[in-house]
């Protein structure tokens, strides 16, 4: 009986330190909960034990539906401070729009960062109600690339917080193998507004009855805005929507948030298109045969050389202006192949490669391009420093 009193206090004790243990964490997840009720992350990685539309309702408390008086579109808050991201071919940098909540809180918002080569851009959001200070629920920026790499990942997409149907489960989330092109109608005529080179997208039936804005994984981290959508053709109550990678505001994010007037003129400074670019650019030309493209607001012809690159599958960047950056010069009609950065040679496939390093640099660092001049036919490398 002594031997078994013993064994019984063993267990004893181990069931109070397994209790104790079980107590420590419930009373650490419920402070981290609760005390950081902002950090949607922060929740999902001490308590994520809820269905898919619940985590949805808290991506969708950090969501909102943004207005210039006429259209309406969708952005999810990235900042505790109120900076709300979203597509930057819905937004023009001087004008100021509202936002609301689904709780029915409703904001000023200021065009704090555009880029329209990323599609991306940032509105800080104001109280209406004067020197009040915004402290709002946010998620953290993700990677729609590493996750897509995920074995049988799924992943919730959120629409507009003040329409119905918003959440949704995504099962089956593609890479699109080829580049694609959101085009615009510029005097009648349609023409490519923006052409993502590495876009993925999923279906949803029914499409016409749900809301669809932002692509999350379940740990509190926003992967991917929606910028389009098509039709099926073969059953035209579904639609496929294209999803725009949103990894490059993890540079971007904090500059933004700690300056008063964001500029990086480093990346302004890059003005042309890459070959994936120019295959859409082609799709729409000026005339039938024609290989007069519109760019950057306006018809141009493509030269004969970078054409012959085009059908030879050569990659890189054609400037169609001077690149001109802290002393450094290289001339329009340049074919960028390649960066050279801290010891690592970079081939650059695309512009969004190209513009993805160069938002990761930073002041005092030093990097190489390498690049074909058209006009003297030779190959050239130019030293460049961050200021």
């Amino acid at each position: 009986m002594a031997k078994r009193s013993g064994v019984g206090k063993v267990f004893t004790i181990i069931g109070i330190l397994l209790l104790a243990i079980l107590l420590c964490y419930f009373s650490i997840a419920i402070y981290l909960y609760f005390g950081n009720s902002n950090n949607i992350s922060s929740k999902l990685k001490v308590w994520n034990l809820m269905s898919d539309q619940s985590i949805g309702e808290l991506y969708l408390d950090a969501s909102f539906s943004i207005s210039n008086g006429e259209d309406s579109f969708y952005g999810v808050n990235v900042h505790e401070n109120g900076y709300v991201l979203t597509i930057a071919s819905n937004v023009e940098e001087d004008e100021t729009y509202t936002l609301y909540q689904k709780n029915g809180k409703v904001y000023r918002g200021e065009v704090v960062f555009s880029d329209a080569e990323l599609n991306l851009a940032l509105i800080k959001l104001y109280s209406f109600e004067t020197e009040k200070t915004i402290s709002l629920p946010f998620v953290a920026i993700g990677d729609l690339y590493s996750s897509s790499l995920t074995f049988n990942s799924t992943y919730i997409a959120v629409g507009d917080p003040l329409l119905e149907n918003n959440v949704s489960t995504i099962n089956d989330l593609e890479f699109y193998t080829y580049a694609h092109a959101k085009t615009e109608l510029v005097d009648g005529k349609e023409v490519v507004e923006y052409v993502n080179t590495s876009p993925y997208y999923y279906s949803i039936e029914n499409y016409s009855t749900t809301s669809q804005g932002g692509v999350f994984n379940k740990k509190g981290e926003l992967l991917g805005l929606v910028y389009d959508y098509s039709i099926s053709p073969i059953n035209t109550n579904n639609a496929n929507y294209f999803v725009l990678d949103v990894d490059v505001m993890n540079f971007i994010l904090d500059d933004v948030v700690s300056s008063t007037s964001y500029e990086n003129n480093l990346v302004s400074s890059v003005v042309g298109f890459d070959m994936y670019e120019l295959q859409c650019y082609l799709d729409y030309p000026l005339t039938s045969s024609s290989d007069y493209i519109y760019f950057n607001g306006q018809w141009m012809q493509v030269p004969e050389n970078v054409m012959n690159l085009y059908y030879s599958g050569v990659d890189g960047v054609y400037l169609t202006e001077d690149f001109v950056y802290n002393q450094a010069t290289i001339p329009a009609n340049c074919f960028i192949t390649s960066l050279n950065y801290n010891l690592f040679s970079y081939n650059i496939y695309t512009k969004a490669d190209l513009l993805y390093i160069l938002y990761s640099l930073e002041s005092g660092d030093t990097l190489t391009l390498t690049y074909q001049n058209f006009v003297t036919s030779e190959i050239s490398r130019t030293r460049i420093t961050v200021e």
